[in-house]
């Protein structure tokens, strides 16, 4: 199965390596388990996905952010001089980050399952591969924060509305990076996933 075919919204089970699961006709979210750069740079254009993030692809159907802010940060320490303003010596780069936020309307987009993926992988402590529409490579990068607010609820107790911010943190750790095939991880987004989809379900019946 192809990206193609997972924000198309097809049925899924993870560990099968198929993604996504179909609630009455809608695609509840897509998550591609052995994207790749290459692969990545290659797809993107051809499903007209916003962005991958290692596993996660932002789309219509997952998490469509209508923000993206980057702060670049240059690392200049000071000296005071008498007389004189400080001495400054450049020593490298600083922080860069990148931070995506908007609106997510669970009942056309992305919702809880598509936050709760960015979780697990986030619990995961790895940096992933940033890569947008365009094929635009920004580096590995972890996250850092993620909050949502949700509004406007159904009788259940479910937001209508969600407004969310991703924080994510250039990372230069080698150690840090991410493999497309940690079982450990493919397991917890599968558990997260699997008990999403199931109180989904249950909502419905």
């Amino acid at each position: 199965m192809g990206i193609g075919d997972i924000l198309g919204g097809k049925v899924t089970d993870i560990m099968d390596g198929k993604v996504g699961e179909v609630l009455k006709g809608k695609v509840v979210d897509g998550i591609a388990t052995n994207i790749a750069t290459g692969v990545a740079r290659s797809l993107l254009p051809q499903v007209s996905a916003m962005m991958a993030y290692g596993l996660f692809i932002f789309g219509l159907h997952t998490v469509p952010y209508q923000q993206f802010q980057r702060q670049t940060q240059w690392r200049h320490p000071s000296s005071s001089r008498i007389g004189k303003r400080p001495a400054r010596q450049f020593i490298g780069p600083g922080d860069d980050t990148i931070t995506l936020s908007g609106t997510l309307y669970p009942e056309i987009t992305g919702g809880k399952i598509s936050l709760s993926l960015l979780r697990a992988m986030a619990d995961s402590g790895k940096s992933w591969p940033l890569i947008d529409g365009s094929g635009t490579a920004y580096g590995f990068f972890v996250i850092e924060d993620l909050s949502e607010t949700g509004t406007i609820f159904f009788s259940d107790g479910s937001a209508r509305k969600i407004d969310f911010s991703l924080k994510l943190t250039h990372t230069d750790d080698v150690a840090l990076v991410g493999s497309m095939l940690d079982k450990n991880l493919l397991g917890t987004l599968d558990q997260s996933l699997r008990g999403l989809i199931d109180s989904s379900l249950g909502a419905l019946r």
